[in-house]
Protein backbone atom coordinates (compact mmCIF):
# COMPACT_ATOMS: atom_id res chain seq x y z
CA UNK A 1 0.00 0.00 0.00
CA UNK A 2 3.04 2.68 0.91
CA UNK A 3 4.49 1.48 -2.76
CA UNK A 4 1.68 3.08 -4.20
CA UNK A 5 1.16 5.51 -1.91
CA UNK A 6 -2.33 4.80 0.24
CA UNK A 7 -2.52 4.99 3.41
CA UNK A 8 -2.11 2.30 6.06
CA UNK A 9 -4.82 2.18 8.71
CA UNK A 10 -3.15 2.15 12.15
CA UNK A 11 -5.08 -1.10 12.79
CA UNK A 12 -3.66 -2.75 10.29
CA UNK A 13 -0.31 -1.86 10.85
CA UNK A 14 -0.74 -3.37 14.60
CA UNK A 15 -2.12 -6.29 13.64
CA UNK A 16 0.49 -7.70 11.32
CA UNK A 17 2.82 -6.69 14.18
CA UNK A 18 1.49 -8.96 16.40
CA UNK A 19 1.23 -11.41 13.47
CA UNK A 20 5.46 -10.70 12.96
CA UNK A 21 5.87 -11.65 16.63
CA UNK A 22 3.96 -14.73 16.51
CA UNK A 23 5.90 -15.53 13.54
CA UNK A 24 9.39 -14.46 15.18
CA UNK A 25 9.09 -16.49 18.64
CA UNK A 26 8.21 -19.49 16.80
CA UNK A 27 11.57 -19.01 14.76
CA UNK A 28 13.65 -17.87 17.98
CA UNK A 29 12.28 -21.11 19.72
CA UNK A 30 12.99 -23.08 17.20
CA UNK A 31 17.24 -21.48 17.32
CA UNK A 32 16.97 -22.50 21.10
CA UNK A 33 16.02 -18.57 22.36
CA UNK A 34 13.75 -19.34 24.59
CA UNK A 35 13.55 -16.55 26.77
CA UNK A 36 12.78 -14.16 23.30
CA UNK A 37 10.40 -16.47 22.69
CA UNK A 38 8.99 -16.33 25.14
CA UNK A 39 8.81 -12.48 25.02
CA UNK A 40 7.02 -12.28 21.96
CA UNK A 41 4.63 -14.96 22.89
CA UNK A 42 3.65 -13.00 25.80
CA UNK A 43 3.41 -9.90 23.77
CA UNK A 44 1.38 -12.05 21.30
CA UNK A 45 -1.12 -13.64 24.20
CA UNK A 46 -1.46 -9.93 25.50
CA UNK A 47 -3.19 -9.34 22.46
CA UNK A 48 -5.38 -12.65 22.35
CA UNK A 49 -8.40 -11.56 20.78
CA UNK A 50 -6.78 -10.63 17.38
CA UNK A 51 -6.21 -15.10 17.26
CA UNK A 52 -9.82 -16.71 18.59
CA UNK A 53 -8.67 -19.76 16.62
CA UNK A 54 -5.54 -20.02 17.68
CA UNK A 55 -5.99 -19.37 21.48
CA UNK A 56 -5.19 -22.29 23.32
CA UNK A 57 -2.27 -22.66 21.33
CA UNK A 58 -0.58 -19.91 21.67
CA UNK A 59 -1.28 -19.95 25.45
CA UNK A 60 -0.31 -23.44 26.12
CA UNK A 61 2.78 -22.51 23.89
CA UNK A 62 3.59 -19.29 26.04
CA UNK A 63 3.39 -20.92 29.42
CA UNK A 64 5.82 -23.59 28.07
CA UNK A 65 8.57 -21.19 26.50
CA UNK A 66 7.95 -19.07 29.89
CA UNK A 67 8.73 -21.84 31.92
CA UNK A 68 12.08 -22.72 30.02
CA UNK A 69 13.11 -18.97 30.40
CA UNK A 70 12.77 -18.95 33.54
CA UNK A 71 9.94 -15.90 33.62
CA UNK A 72 7.74 -17.35 36.56
CA UNK A 73 5.39 -14.25 36.74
Amino acid sequence: MKQYGQHVPLKLTQKLMILHSYMLAKRLVKAGDHYGGAMNLVWVANNISQFPTHMINILTSTVAECSKAGLKE
